[in-house]
């Protein structure tokens, strides 16, 4: 997880991330030179925070917080999104089908419980990204639909180590051609979207440019 001025956001997310059973191994999170309260909300729980003395961005800091990781798994959440209760385990099950690279929860919007904050990212011809389905039902079916990429999502260690056109320059979270999944994309992995995973987005659109 990476934080900029993040106080007025971050305390629900980390609240519901560590109650869970099934909660991460550990949890990282990369404080990218808050001047609000974020370092002192942090400081509240049992994460792992790396405090940066300048803001170096969301890219780098997804970076950053990879190279202190130790398991066999990554997930990118949002300073915004809030897990669900059993929202991981599914996530991580997803990474074992062959040849998938990466997995999403489903992202709802938090103000509109039951419809999509995103279903996934798609790609036109010339390489652009966007986000599909916001506002709409989510989807009955638990069947994973593959996407051309994923959203926060989770990886393998080793596979996200592979990527070697991934560089702290690189946003490692969708909303772009920059993402994780455009880059399994590039490596011919997919990504896919299950709804057994899901998460709630606080806000209907993210502002970056705290976050690089």
């Amino acid at each position: 997880m990476v934080t900029h001025n993040s106080a007025g956001l971050v305390r629900p997310v980390l609240e519901a991330l560590l109650s869970d059973p099934a909660r991460p191994a550990e949890v990282i999170v990369v404080d990218s030179a808050s001047n609000d309260e974020t370092l002192a909300v942090l400081g509240e729980f049992e994460v792992e925070v790396v405090a940066e003395d300048s803001n170096v961005g969301f890219a780098a800091g997804c970076h950053i917080g990879v190279a202190r990781a130790g398991g066999a798994n990554l997930v990118f959440l949002g300073h915004d999104t809030v897990p669900r209760p059993g929202w991981l385990p599914p996530l991580v099950s997803a990474l074992t089908a062959p040849g998938v690279g990466a997995a999403m929860a489903t992202i709802e919007d938090a103000a509109r419980p039951g419809t999509y904050n995103t279903s996934g990212g798609h790609l036109t011809y010339f390489g652009i990204g966007w986000v599909s389905d916001s506002g709409r039902p989510v989807a009955e079916d638990t069947t994973p639909v593959e996407v051309s990429f994923p959203s926060g999502a989770a990886s393998g260690s080793e596979a996200f180590a592979g990527l070697s056109s991934c560089t702290t320059r690189t946003p490692t979270w969708a909303g772009g051609s920059g993402s994780p999944g455009s880059r399994w994309c590039a490596r011919r992995d997919r990504g896919f979207s299950t709804t057994t995973s899901s998460v709630a987005h606080l806000r209907r659109c993210t502002t970056w440019s705290g976050i690089g």
